[in-house]
């Protein structure tokens, strides 16, 4: 499914300052519901009406992740779902939030992130806004703050158990 947007821009002419208008349409595509289906804004194929319930992040190594969304997505690298900080080309500070999230099941508070190399309380608006773009999901993957208990996940989050 797509929508198509009609988008006004303005041209200002050396020799005249009035604006000129500009029309010209643009496609935004939908959540596509085939697996695989390419997709623009860096976001999962995921599967139609998911919700953060569905999701499973399963950490198999500092640099990937195993996903699910009611199904299996297979494994991704933090490259690759955009977690890379293009100075370093290493992973980003909302990776390493995300990593210390799965090292203590989705729960985060203060006496669990010292850690952590910086504050990481303005980093969680980044981690929220990442994961919504990814699978899709427009409601918040945390529980609102609590006091005394931190942040829990909406969505199931670990480090595989290594044998």
């Amino acid at each position: 499914m797509f929508f198509t947007a009609f988008v006004l821009e303005t041209l200002d002419l050396i020799t005249n300052d009035k604006p000129i208008p500009i029309w010209y349409d643009t496609t935004i595509f939908a959540r596509p519901s085939i697996k695989g289906a390419a997709n623009l804004s860096g976001a999962l194929a995921v599967p139609e009406g998911i919700n953060w319930g569905d999701v499973s992040i399963i950490f198999i190594s500092d640099e990937s992740v195993e996903i699910r969304a009611r199904e299996p997505l297979g494994v991704k690298n933090f490259i690759e779902l955009g977690f890379k900080d293009k100075r370093s080309n290493k992973p980003n500070l909302q990776w390493v939030l995300l990593k210390a999230i799965a090292q203590v099941d989705g729960k985060l508070s203060w006496k669990n992130t010292e850690e952590l190399p910086v504050s990481w309380k303005p980093h969680i608006k980044m981690l929220r806004k990442r994961l919504r773009r990814l699978f899709r999901i427009e409601e918040d993957p945390l529980f609102p703050y609590k006091r005394g208990e931190g942040y829990r996940t909406k969505f199931k989050i670990m480090h595989r158990e290594e044998n």
